[in-house]
């Protein structure tokens, strides 16, 4: 059975989470306060898990974290909207700020009991969940179902930037992201204005 591990370098902050989540009856097999504690725990979880975290250890990064560990791992890295596009790789999941208690259990039992859950976008190979006071991040329509004209939009849009500015596909989707949040415009509407 996959467990939970709780990284946060505040211990307060740790024991909170750890409580919220065991509240809803969730498997919490231990807290790390740094990076090298995630990777000590995590040894100890056979079938894998979810890692609940922030972006950036002492010692270690959640990107540099989620290298180390095997793919039996997922992870949810609790992130400010500036670390948003910082934070990549294959089973790395983000919330961003502001959420609530509710929202991170919601999130951790999601990933626990489906490794791709639904309701959440799915970029290239990073998968974001967040809200924040704007409403839906630009990149959650993919959630929701994009129409095949707006998928066309943003992949033509994406081989430009790989064409031009000499991208990879993940590079040039997590530029059209970036640019996409710090403007506050859709990203179907950011890819139009580029393909112009």
């Amino acid at each position: 059975m996959r467990s939970l591990i709780i990284a946060y370098p505040e211990h307060d902050m740790a024991h909170k989470i750890r409580l919220a989540m065991q509240s809803r009856g969730l498997p919490v097999q231990g807290i790390a306060l740094s990076g090298s504690q995630v990777l000590q725990i995590a040894s100890l979880c056979e079938d894998g898990g979810v890692i609940v975290c922030p972006f950036r250890f002492p010692d270690l990064s959640s990107n540099e974290i989620m290298h180390l560990l095997p793919d039996t791992f997922d992870m949810l890295v609790l992130v400010t909207a500036r670390q948003l596009s910082s934070v990549y790789g294959t089973g790395i999941y983000t919330l961003a700020q502001p959420f609530t208690a509710s929202d991170v259990v919601d999130a951790a039992a999601g990933l626990l009991r489906d490794r791709h859950p639904t309701g959440l976008a799915q970029p290239t190979e990073t998968v974001f969940y967040h809200r924040n006071r704007l409403g839906p991040a630009p990149d959650d329509k993919a959630a929701h179902g994009r129409s095949n004209n707006e998928q066309q939009i943003i992949a033509l849009a994406k081989e430009l930037l790989m064409n031009r500015k000499h991208m990879s596909e993940p590079e040039a989707h997590r530029f059209l992201q970036k640019r996409s949040m710090e403007s506050g415009i859709r990203i179907v509407e950011l890819a139009q204005r580029l393909l112009q």
